[in-house]
């Protein structure tokens, strides 16, 4: 297995080629058995390892870790016992981000034209960023974990060659 430094510059997105003994239709097989079928990507308690769909040769999938799984998808397309997997913040965490980021630029725009001075301006400006850089530090930091999680737990149950 190994992951492309090329991705390395864009945060909470990688790629991994893993190779293994097993052919395509035994992938597949495995896949489909550990894998709850749903359209939508997101989290619920059940006994399988990923939720997700399958369609063909390609799949998309999140761990089925409650706390923390849904913040990785991984997709996968496979090439006979060849992998490659593409590992993205998941859709959900990344509005969140915005979400709060554009929040604060409301809060810092509000707190301006209420009382500008431009010391207390500049105060709750550099405050409210690295408020948002601490936490995207914390989603990448959950993203880290889950994709970590997701992607041992992919490699174990397709054996995976070091």
């Amino acid at each position: 297995m190994h992951q492309d430094k090329t991705d390395k510059m864009k945060l909470s997105h990688d790629t991994y080629h893993i190779s293994t003994n097993l052919t395509k239709e035994e992938i597949l097989s495995i896949l489909n058995d550990r894998t709850l079928k749903k359209t939508s990507l997101i989290t619920e308690k059940t006994n399988k390892d990923f939720i997700g769909q399958i369609n063909g040769d390609t799949f998309a999938v999140i761990d089925s870790a409650i706390r923390i799984g849904a913040a990785c998808v991984i997709n996968g397309r496979i090439d006979n016992s060849n992998i490659v997997l593409n590992t993205n913040l998941h859709k959900a965490f990344q509005l969140l981000f915005w979400f709060w980021l554009i929040a604060l630029i409301c809060v810092i725009t509000f707190f301006s034209l209420k009382n500008f001075d431009l010391l207390k301006y500049l105060e709750t400006t550099l405050t409210l960023l690295i408020g948002a850089v601490i936490f995207r530090a914390v989603i990448h930091f959950v993203y880290l974990q889950s994709r970590n999680n997701a992607v041992k737990k992919l490699k174990g149950i397709l054996n995976v060659k070091s």
